[in-house]
């Protein structure tokens, strides 16, 4: 097949041969006066003559300036012709649009007349020529051609012209001349015109152009075209003898090649194997293929996904392609390998094997768009090709469990002998679905025995479980193989021992072959005798159970069972046995699975010491602590062995296993404290009226004074505390899972590369730095521009290593660059509003964003990252860029999420991400930019789900301003530089939840600050930070802080300065460095049910202090306070702290059947001092309340008071009744000027 080049150059070749003709055909020109007899044909036969001499001078000329200028005048006449007949009457248009066809069946077409124009332009600036104003010319030229062939042609030329000095101009318009070539109608042109655009890409320097080349093939169709195609590329690439040799030479060359490990040359030789000679093309290219998928070599997955001419071979290869990449995990390559598949039983095979592994992977609304697919291709087909794709849909359908639609798909079967495999399947899937009636309508279509045997023991075991035992039984007379029937048997002694019946069941044991179903049944018996309190049945199951494990094959498979059965005694309390059973097992990592199922009866038990000294004593390693992570979480609820549990955790290895394990600690201690019963809570941050909330009207009761001393007096508070068991929180449910449901399969859309400067996602990183720098100053000198170039994801569904092909801007290097499981990006990614783009473990398991080169990812649209890992990337060390205090100045890359953005992630790890710049922290969710919401003034805040994930090393693990219902639940933070979890800057109604912070460098767990509203602080676990555990600053109101746990941080537990309205209830703070709780200038505080021990200070520190005369950078204008300070504390446990309870300058506060014992100092300090015996003792609550001039309440909305949370708990007391007490104002913030203060912007 000729390439499209050498099609246009014959046309050339023709056009000039005709040029004679065209000059005789001139002469006879009065050939018009037969059509009319005025002016026009007088007119006609002037334009006619002047164009046919243009073009013969042309032709005659001696250089192709001169050849350019006749060309051009022949083009203007032609073009003044076409207006001519367009403007006149139907007799005049007929002789014009005559004339002009005669002239095109000559050669001297406008499009041909443009073509040489272009020509002589090419060869001109070839030789050096001025290109002052040629650009757009050839450009206007161009865009003047009609014919798409000849206008694609124009643009490959073009290319090839500006590719002699710079490829990065080319390679645009070979992009272009694709768009255009993809528009030609007609199959062979098209692909024609593809190929001539891919051979010409090849030709050029670069990864890009590469890639532009390989995705410009895959458009050609059919596959013997595109074997054509890569046939003309590879036969270019040759040089010296190779390109004179012959095709058994060539397959020679490529087998040596491979010997010698070069895939990449074998490749390229075996292409250039003629393919008329399709055998031994086709077997060389097979070696290659082999070679690749051994060393999962991706960048020769595309060159052989269209290397082969024969259709058949071609759709072999992509199926082992495909069956490569589903055994690796990497789905999203399969997605895109199934676009070189044609519709047929092929692709509808892969679609639906797709699907299954999709779904077990828990993406399954990508799984559900496989299954549409597959069922797409279905419909085409016919006869038995139909029913093997439906007998495959089946198997999907049942993998994603969607036995609905498997139903579909078998009530569409015309032959269903031919797929029993799928329909055995189904049958029983139906049935352990309890779906007993469907399950027995497919049965009835099953022929084979072996088949009936297995889709009748699910149906039999489906009815034994719904009671049905006569089923069971009648069943057993029918089913013979030993597994099969062992499933039911198992299940009919499961059966008679819940009804008492263990005689019965202990025979039915006994006849079982299967060792599994065997062992199984005893140990269920085992279990009904242990709740039934039947000892002997116990004792007597277990042993059976032991005999019949002593019986295995091998080893392996006997102490797999023994584990089992380890559990199962230590079940019936007999620990001493259990552990001797476990010491026995001589594989190290079952051993551990034995001793971690033994810890979790003793923890039941409440012998928690015996069960730590089991777990910690076994050695560290991967396999171990994964065996052990279930028993531990089971000690953790013990609060007494909560420390060490952590910290053995904290050494887990498996950055999966740790999260989830220490998510697993948080939710048991969130069942531990919760005092309400809420559980994982209920409702959606964005719809709080779906929390559960009690409203009660707020009254002042008459209380009687007790006591005065004349600084303070004490009162009884006879109408008792409100109940504030009402007020709940979100679903803290949601993890990894969710995101994994909801992600989006890739669709084509746009992305292009521009400057930063252009894109008003970068404004603020365009700014000046304090260091001199701006946030693009790597990424503009890695480039070597003055402003970097981005990437621009427009819209459609990528994923990052997909940009790899979508890229054609190299800025001299690979922006983007994917090396098996590995992918790196190297500039800054605007992810726009339109768009969506995933990092996902299905496409890499690492994505290294480079620190050396500047990049970033900021997201106005959507991000999924998921499952994978994500790190700097230091291209001199060849590793992640840590950071500590004193680095923190130095740019590591970091993800942005703007206005209108949703960011989701779970399942990663991310590390070494974020430095010391605003909206550079590592992981940010920011309104704006400035200059978009100047022009989008109510584009929605940034929210986003954040989930089951690790963040290690970051500036900050999160941030956020102006951010609402972000959902940070679930997650691991360690090691980060300033603040683990860091919400700024009235951001709203943030669910935090079920975290584990520790390890922060310089200050906080977690921290809320700066009008951060109701949100819910819930179920996390924060200790050994730098600063304190939890934290509330700078006017964040409305928040209820749960269940939380905080230790072994090194100031206090929970601080709370300048934030009013909140709500600490059920929390466990011990071991701090400092204080239990300490609140300062804040009122209408809440602290019910909490567990505050063994504090280096007090157990709760309450007070006031005037904060400008030691706060220096703190900007009072932007951050004001009132010196105002309340607060009740009901029902908690203080124990062994410095002091337990400390207050200062505290207006009142209210003291309801708190626990005090053995503080290391004394019971209460500071104003407190005097007042033990009313804050501890008698019935009912107390207030106390200063004599002082009581300020005014501040005017401010608190939605606890609202709801009548505060009712009766002595806070009213502590604020004058009068709207403007006479000393409020000493109370309040002096109006200093505005100081210069650390911005979080």
């Amino acid at each position: 097949m000729a390439s499209l080049g050498e099609r246009v150059s014959g046309a050339r070749t023709k056009l000039k041969n005709t040029v004679l003709a065209l000059a005789s055909c001139v002469l006879l020109l009065p050939f018009a006066s037969s059509f009319a007899q005025d002016g026009t044909s007088g007119l006609i036969t002037d334009m006619v003559t002047e164009i046919g001499a243009s073009v013969l001078a042309a032709d005659q000329a001696g250089n192709d300036a001169d050849k350019l200028d006749h060309y051009l005048v022949a083009l203007d006449r032609i073009v003044y012709l076409k207006m001519l007949g367009e403007a006149s009457d139907s007799e005049d248009g007929v002789v014009v649009n005559a004339a002009i066809a005669d002239l095109a069946t000559e050669g001297a077409s406008a499009d041909d007349l443009r073509s040489l124009a272009l020509s002589s332009l090419y060869r001109i600036l070839s030789a050096g020529g001025d290109p002052t104003g040629r650009r757009v010319e050839i450009e206007s030229l161009i865009a003047g051609i009609e014919s798409a062939p000849l206008r694609v042609s124009a643009y490959i030329e073009y290319a090839m012209l500006e590719a002699s000095s710079s490829t990065q101009s080319a390679l645009p318009l070979l992009q272009t001349a694709t768009l255009e070539a993809k528009s030609i109608d007609e199959l062979e042109a098209r692909s024609s015109a593809l190929a001539g655009i891919a051979l010409a890409a090849a030709s050029f320097d670069g990864e890009a152009a590469g890639n532009l080349s390989n995705q410009t093939i895959a458009e050609i169709w059919p596959a013997r075209a595109r074997g054509f195609a890569r046939y003309a590329i590879a036969r270019q690439s040759l040089d010296g003898e190779l390109s004179k040799a012959s095709p058994d030479d060539l397959a020679s060359a490529a087998q040596a090649a491979l010997s010698n490990g070069d895939r990449a040359l074998a490749l390229k030789l075996a292409s250039a194997i003629d393919p008329e000679q399709d055998d031994l093309r086709t077997n060389a290219l097979n070696s290659v293929l082999q070679a690749a998928l051994e060393s999962s070599d991706l960048s020769l997955f595309p060159i052989l996904a269209t290397a082969y001419a024969d259709n058949d071979a071609q759709i072999r290869a992509i199926s082992q392609l495909i069956a490569n990449r589903l055994e690796t995990d990497r789905l999203f390559d399969v997605i895109a390998l199934t676009d070189y598949l044609p519709d047929g039983p092929s692709l509808a095979s892969i679609e639906f094997a797709l699907a299954a592994a999709l779904d077990e992977a828990g993406l399954a609304q990508m799984a559900s768009d496989a299954i549409a697919r597959g069922g797409a291709v279905i419909a085409g087909l016919t006869g038995i090709q139909r029913d093997a794709a439906l007998g495959q849909a089946i198997e999907a359908t049942i993998a994603t469990d969607k036995l609905d639609l498997s139903m579909e798909f078998f009530g569409q079967l015309a032959d269903r002998t031919q797929v029993q495999h799928a329909l055995r399947r189904l049958s029983k899937a139906l049935a352990d679905n309890a779906q007993i009636a469907e399950a027995k309508t497919v049965f009835d279509s099953l022929v084979a025995e072996e088949d009936i045997d297995y889709a009748l023991s699910g149906i039999a075991q489906a009815e034994v479980k719904a009671g049905n035992i006569e089923a069971g039984l009648a069943a057993l007379q029918t089913v013979t193989d030993p597994k099969n029937r062992g499933r039911v048997q198992a299940q009919l002694a499961r059966a008679y021992s819940r009804g008492g019946q263990f005689e019965d069941a202990l025979a039915l044991a006994a006849d079982i072959v299967d060792l599994d179903y065997g062992v199984q049944a005893y140990l269920s018996i085992a279990k009904t005798g242990v709740e039934s309190k039947v000892e002997g049945v116990v004792t007597q199951s277990n042993d059976l159970a032991l005999a019949l494990a002593e019986t295995a094959e091998t080893e392996k498979q006997r102490w797999e069972l023994t584990v089992d059965i380890v559990g199962s005694i230590a079940f019936a309390g007999d620990f001493d046995a259990a552990q001797k059973l476990a010491d026995d097992i001589a594989d190290q990592t079952l051993r551990a699975k034995a001793l971690a199922l033994l810890s979790q009866n003793l923890s039941a038990a409440s012998e928690s010491e015996a069960a730590l000294v089991l777990l910690t004593a076994l050695p560290a390693s991967s396999e171990i602590d994964d065996q052990i992570a279930e028993g531990l979480v089971s000690l953790s609820q013990d609060p007494q062995v909560l420390e060490q549990v952590v910290d053995r955790v904290r050494a887990f290895a498996n950055d999966r296993l740790r999260v989830t394990t220490f998510r697993a600690i948080a939710e048991g201690q969130l069942d531990r404290l919760d005092v309400y019963g809420h559980g994982q809570g209920a409702g959606e941050s964005t719809n709080t009226r779906a929390i559960p909330q009690q409203v009660g009207a707020v009254v002042t009761t008459a209380n009687q004074s007790l006591y005065s001393n004349g600084r303070f007096e004490a009162l009884a508070l006879p109408g008792g505390l409100h109940a504030v068991d009402g007020y709940g929180y979100p679903d803290l449910g949601r993890g990894v899972a969710d995101l994994r449901r909801e992600m989006p399969t890739p669709v084509a859309g746009n992305v292009s590369v521009t400057l930063a400067n252009l894109s008003p996602y970068n404004g603020k990183f365009l700014e000046d730095l304090p260091s001199g720098n701006t946030g693009m100053q790597v990424a503009a000198t890695a480039q070597g521009e003055l402003q970097p170039r981005v990437i621009v994801v427009e819209s459609g569904v990528y994923t990052l290593g997909q940009l790899v092909d979508e890229l054609i801007d190299t800025a001299g290097f690979a922006l983007v660059q994917r090396d098996g499981g590995v992918v790196t990006l190297r500039a800054p990614v605007i992810v726009g509003e339109h768009a969506t783009l995933i990092l996902s473990g299905q496409e890499a398991s690492t994505y290294n964003l480079s620190a050396t080169s500047g990049a970033f990812i900021a997201v106005a649209g959507k991000l999924y990252v998921l499952d994978t890992t994500v790190q700097s990337w230091d291209e001199a060390t060849l590793a992640p860029r840590p950071a500590t205090k004193a680095s923190a100045g130095v740019f590591r890359p970091f993800f942005v999420g703007w206005s209108g953005s949703t960011i989701n992630m779970g399942g990663s790890t991310f590390n070494a991400l974020g430095y010391a710049a605003p909206k550079s922290f590592g992981l940010a969710f920011s309104a704006g930019p400035k200059d978009l919401l100047a022009n989008q003034p109510d584009a929605p805040n940034p929210t986003g789900t954040v989930v089951d994930n690790v963040f290690r090393n970051f500036e900050y693990g999160f941030y956020s301003y102006e951010a609402d219902d972000v959902y940070l639940v679930g997650n691991q933070y360690d090691d980060n530089v300033v603040y683990a979890i860091d919400p700024h800057d009235r951001s709203h109604r943030l669910v935090i939840g079920l975290n584990t912070t520790y390890g922060t460098q310089n200050k906080h767990g977690i921290i809320v600050s700066r009008e951060v509203d109701n949100s819910w602080i819930v179920g996390n676990v924060s200790f050994d930070n730098h600063g304190s555990g939890l934290m509330l600053d700078r006017d964040s109101t409305g928040t209820l802080i749960y269940g939380n746990v905080a230790f072994a941080n090194h100031q206090d537990g929970l601080t709370l300065f300048e934030s009013s309205c909140n709500l600490i209830v059920g929390n466990d703070f011990f071991n701090n460095g400092r204080a239990g709780i300490k609140v300062r200038n804040s009122w209408d505080i809440g602290i019910y049910n909490n567990a505050i021990s063994n504090n280096a200070e007090a157990g709760l520190e309450s007070y006031t202090a005037r904060i400008e005369e030691t706060s220096e950078s703190r900007d009072f204008v932007m951050d004001p306070y009132v010196a105002v300070a309340s607060f009740a504390m009901a029902d908690n446990d203080i124990a062994g702290n410095g002091s337990g309870l400390k207050v200062n300058g505290v207006s009142g506060y209210g003291i309801f059947g708190n626990n005090f014992q053995a503080q290391n100092g004394p019971l209460v300090a500071g104003d407190a001092k005097g007042l033990e015996s009313f804050l501890i003792g008698g019935e009912g609550g107390r207030a106390i309340v200063s004599k002082s001039c009581l300020p005014a309440r501040p005017a401010y909305v608190c939605p606890f008071r609202d709801l009548g949370i505060f009712l009766g708990d002595g806070q009213e007391l502590a604020f004058s009744q009068q709207p403007a007490a006479a000393c409020t104002a000493q109370h309040s913030a002096a109006a200093a000027a505005p100081q210069a203060a650390v911005s979080h912007q």
